[in-house]
């Protein structure tokens, strides 16, 4: 199986509901907001075609919402 590593703009990710975090508390949220703000996005998501324009996102849900709270929206 072959693996691609591409760059993807966070408008076409979309976050199926079954892949949903539920456990996080709003204090490890604001600590991983703080870290995304000063470093950024340290490791790659998992993804899969969405359809032709979009992705599905398996894991990086909860930076992929985090990111999108913070309005970083490209």
């Amino acid at each position: 199986m072959a693996y691609d590593l591409k760059t993807v703009r966070l408008d076409k990710l979309n976050i199926p509901a079954e892949t949903l975090r539920q456990s996080a508390t709003p204090a490890a949220d604001a600590k991983l907001k703080l870290s995304l703000e000063e470093q950024g996005v340290l490791v790659p998501f998992v993804v899969s075609r969405y359809n032709k324009t979009e992705y599905a996102v398996w894991d990086g849900t909860r930076i992929t919402r985090l990111l999108r709270e913070l309005g970083k929206a490209g």
